[in-house]
């Protein structure tokens, strides 16, 4: 197919396995239509399952489950794509899990200030049950050493 400039291309909308209204906006962003299909899978035991591997490797399965899962549980046309997504917080040679209550959000950004992190992002796209792309990104992320008084507000703002 050939598209001239300022012409548009219709695409079928494509399933987004979460519900991170942020990747949504980002592929809205670029011009995509998006089914928002978040599926159940119990991330912590497949993290269990990938104790010891580099944390690329565990946010890569843990996309590639998510692909998996939105086949089996929306069981989208056959043609349409999946994209699927991990991000993972690596930090004093751990990966961090989202806090449950923003008491342990507060205490968690308090060891962070002045540090440096690293964001292991991966995502793939799948399509008919078959991945046909995957990929994974490392980000080095140092937070400012901002002071209490920040916290507290960024804390009120959240």
């Amino acid at each position: 197919m050939t598209v001239l400039a300022g012409e548009s291309v219709q695409l079928a909308p494509i399933l987004l396995a979460s519900g991170s209204p942020a990747r949504a906006a980002m592929l809205e962003a670029a011009g995509l239509r998006v089914e928002v299909r978040p599926v159940n899978l119990d991330e912590a035991r497949l993290k269990a399952d990938l104790a010891g591997h580099e944390p690329a490797v565990v946010a890569l399965s843990l996309a590639e489950a998510k692909a998996r899962a939105a086949f089996a549980q929306h069981a989208p046309a056959r043609g349409t794509f999946v994209i699927a997504a991990d991000q993972l917080l690596v930090f004093a040679g751990r990966i961090w899990e989202k806090q449950p209550d923003r008491q342990k959000a507060i205490a968690f950004l308090s060891q962070l200030r002045g540090q440096t992190h690293e964001l292991v992002t991966a995502a793939v796209l799948a399509r008919d049950k078959a991945i046909l792309w995957r990929g994974a990104e490392r980000a080095r992320i140092t937070m400012r050493a901002f002071s209490d008084r920040v916290l507290r507000w960024y804390a009120a703002a959240a």
